[in-house]
């Protein structure tokens, strides 16, 4: 999940956000996503495991 991630902010949200929404993004996915969901694997994470982790 984490890889995925941070191709999403680099390659989509970098590219097609304003500067500022890239910021809010990144901040959100570096101090929460990643250390919430970061080692699951991206075609493994289900429902169950976002609502464990909200």
């Amino acid at each position: 999940m984490a890889d995925f991630l941070n191709y999403w902010l680099k390659h989509i949200v970098n590219e097609e956000r304003r500067p500022k929404t890239y910021q809010g993004y990144e901040s959100v996915v570096r101090l929460h996503l990643v250390p919430g969901l970061g080692k699951k694997r991206l075609n493994r994470l289900n429902a169950q495991d976002v609502r464990q982790f909200i």
